[in-house]
């Protein structure tokens, strides 16, 4: 995709202000490099020029950026030594850096100027001059995800895991529980950016009453039927408001996953006199306030002579965004992959714990999470829970089955490609098999690369 520069402007759009905005650095040709989520807050700087809270640290130009609302062009000092440490210390989930990380920084303040080069209402076309003489552009917009959101960051008052038992948490945050649970897995669980390798666990959570729920994409990879024939059976374990724990058996089915966004969308056969308690997603504002549980590996309680993984709540900051996800203070450990981040007020669906932002302590790390918002933007998540995105694949295979050319099924294919979705693959691989025009299932085999 290339990005032309809009219309003249004398200053950012103040529609840019305190919204998510996605930034998108572009090469010489105007295509997309890189991007990632920010915040350009309105209240100014003490030179009167508006900065962003939380940029891509791996868009060294983009750290310099300042601007105005009044005109097309900002200078800034950027000191190195002094602003890069706490910069890198909250997009890890950090008050403060660790000592002695950063001691061998240029300390000279290093200068960038900003120019707008055109805009529209909810766009800008942005070059960044550095203090080498590097032109950098960027083109930024209002995030899709979050145009209807405001998100509020906030630091913590100090670099404490505050994390708690279900027996330390108020009547509102123990009814929650039962929507959250336990996968006990018979493979391994690569959680090592949390600290090592979880043997037989991960986390849950149930987004609606007939059995939907998420997890994280490399929680269910270590279940093989799961990806490779989009069914398998899990058990989980739940724990109740009084602290009692249930354990269920389920036969499941994979609807959706993603190694990027590293989630995964599954859907549990339930018995049909079950009644299940699920988490709804965020409707108004996200942040600052946050709670996440989970089953973390360090909490361990004896039940006959055997350790059990005890439900615990971790409460925290969002602090910003880390590339295009978040980053909170909500410390978790290795077992606590694919739980919820949850809104601490409305006790609504934020985000998708996925790994942690810095090394393990006693008490893990602060989350990197995913943004419920932007995965269900992506692929439609909560198109599953009306039934509309199995209709949409339903039409698609049932034409597939009619088709009788290699260009049809392709046209067919690819719109199912377009659906980001595992469901009806199983249907599409008896297809391949038994359809009786060769093309067509020539067409299935190198679309799909159905083993």
């Amino acid at each position: 995709m290339v990005f032309a520069a809009a219309a003249n402007a004398a200053g950012l759009p103040e529609k840019l202000l305190d919204r998510p905005i996605l930034v998108q650095a572009l090469d010489s040709n105007g295509k997309v490099k890189s991007s990632a989520f920010d915040i350009i807050s309105s209240i100014p700087g003490s030179d009167g020029t508006f900065r962003t809270l939380s940029p891509d640290l791996n868009a060294q130009s983009w750290m310099g950026a300042c601007f105005s609302v009044t005109k097309n062009v900002c200078a800034r000092t950027f000191n190195f030594a002094l602003d890069f440490p706490t910069l890198y210390a909250h997009s890890s989930g950090l008050l403060n850096a660790p000592a002695g990380m950063f001691n061998n920084l240029p300390a000279f303040p290093m200068s960038y100027s900003t120019t707008i080069d055109g805009a529209t209402s909810n766009s800008a076309s942005i070059s960044i001059t550095s203090f080498s003489g590097v032109v950098d552009h960027y083109y930024i917009s209002l995030a899709p995800a979050f145009e209807d959101k405001i998100v509020k960051f906030e630091l913590p008052s100090a670099e404490v895991a505050d994390r708690r038992s279900i027996n330390e948490v108020d009547a509102r945050l123990k009814a929650v529980s039962t929507a959250v649970f336990q996968i006990q897995m018979t493979g391994s669980v690569d959680d090592s950016s949390l600290g090592g390798v979880s043997s037989d666990k991960g986390t849950a959570f149930f987004i609606s009453s007939d059995g939907y729920f998420l997890t994280n994409h490399h929680v269910i990879a270590s279940q093989p039927d799961c990806l490779r024939v989009q069914r398998c059976k899990l058990r989980i374990m739940r724990t109740w408001p009084n602290g009692d724990r249930s354990y269920e058996d389920l036969d499941v089915q994979l609807m959706a996953t993603d190694t990027t966004f590293d989630f995964a969308l599954l859907k549990a056969n339930l018995p049909s006199n079950s009644t299940v308690n699920f988490i709804k997603l965020e409707k108004t504002d996200i942040g600052p306030n946050l709670v996440t549980l989970g089953y973390p590996g360090d909490k361990i309680d004896q039940v006959d002579g055997n350790g059990v993984n005890r439900l615990t709540y971790s409460f925290g900051k969002l602090m910003g965004f880390r590339s295009r996800a978040y980053i909170t203070s909500v410390y978790i450990y290795s077992g606590a992959s694919g739980s919820p981040i949850l809104n601490a007020n409305t006790l609504a669906l934020v985000a998708l714990n996925s790994n942690g932002a810095s090394s393990m302590g006693a008490d893990g790390a602060p989350a990197i999470a995913q943004s419920v918002q932007e995965i269900n933007r992506a692929f439609g998540v909560y198109k599953y829970l009306s039934g509309e995105k199995q209709r949409q694949v339903d039409v698609i295979i049932r034409k597939l089955s009619k088709a009788s050319s290699f260009e049809a099924a392709s046209q067919l294919l690819d719109k199912y490609l377009g659906a980001k979705t595992m469901y009806g693959r199983a249907r599409l691989k008896m297809i391949m098999t038994n359809h009786d025009s060769r093309d067509v299932r020539r067409a299935i085999f190198q679309k799909l690369n159905l083993d």
